[in-house]
């Protein structure tokens, strides 16, 4: 199957970056935030202040940490894929679940003419690694600046 434009994306649950090839191989770089954070507490204290001291004792709001979470990569996920063209080829990458999870939400959109051709595992990467990887996968060389 080819398609007209090819998209390849590195992606954890804080952080993508997104290159995007149009049918002239024309190379567009995107970088979104998540604004994800993890659970990691500075002792006895919550950083977003989701907790009440009831004397030496903490009581978190754990509920509504991991519903703002959920909320924030459902909103980071639909970012991502609206910086992929239609009718793309898209190689998703990354070191964790984000990957599939993002490919999870592609396939849910079934007016999307997109189609996920590699899903990888792959450590943190700079864009210009992430770049040089899709342009080997896609097979594009690079473009005289």
């Amino acid at each position: 199957m080819n398609r007209k434009n090819k998209t390849a994306i590195w992606i954890d649950h804080k952080h993508a970056v997104i290159i995007n090839f149009n049918e002239k191989n024309e190379e567009k770089i995107y970088q979104v935030e998540s604004g994800f954070e993890g659970k990691e507490r500075e002792d006895g204290e919550d950083r977003n202040k989701n907790s009440a001291r009831m004397g030496k004792h903490f009581i978190l709001d754990e509920r509504g940490f991991e519903n703002r979470q959920i909320e924030l990569l459902r909103k980071f996920y639909l970012e991502v894929i609206l910086r992929i063209s239609e009718d793309s080829e898209v190689y998703i990458m990354g070191p964790a679940s984000a990957k599939d999870e993002l490919a999870t939400k592609i396939r849910n959109y079934n007016s999307l003419r997109i189609t996920i051709t590699k899903i990888e595992a792959a450590d943190r990467m700079s864009e210009k690694e992430v770049a040089a990887k899709a342009r080997e996968y896609f097979h594009v060389k690079k473009l005289a600046a």
